[in-house]
């Protein structure tokens, strides 16, 4: 997280930032920040997950599940596609189409492309022995959001 904001002093804010209680996290913390661009809000809901010991692995498959709906919607919608269409041909629900709509307005699709292919190489990288674990989806998060 400091080094994400070009920073090396911890202070206790930074604590309390990157450290919220499990209350204010859920289980789609970290996908909906992706879905936002949120690189803060990313690391707070990596924060939670870590201190109850998801494994990173999980943490990597949510994220891949995200930008390949992701990247499904933006395809679809360069296409041409209306939200009607893109809702039967992915079969995603209305909310979170909604969702991935207004990131693909914000993002495009050589972005969401390019976010794809560096957490696909994130992921060998963590399972071939380079970055491992949380620092991969660390770097992910700061590389990409």
């Amino acid at each position: 997280y400091l080094k994400a904001n070009g920073r090396n002093t911890l202070t206790c804010e930074d604590v309390e930032f990157v450290c919220p209680s499990s209350a204010e996290s859920d289980a789609f913390a970290i996908q909906n920040a992706v879905i936002e661009g949120d690189a803060a809000k990313a690391f707070r809901a990596l924060s939670d997950m870590k201190n109850r010991r998801t494994e990173p692995q999980i943490i990597i498959g949510m994220l891949a599940k995200t930008y390949s709906s992701l990247s499904t919607v933006a395809l679809l919608a360069d296409e041409g596609r209306g939200f009607d269409e893109i809702q039967k041909i992915s079969g995603l629900a209305s909310y979170p189409l909604g969702l991935y709509m207004k990131a693909y307005k914000k993002l495009g699709t050589k972005k969401i492309s390019e976010s794809l292919r560096a957490l696909v190489k994130a992921d060998a990288s963590s399972k071939q022995g380079g970055i491992m674990g949380y620092q991969a989806i660390e770097l992910f998060i700061t590389q990409n959001l």
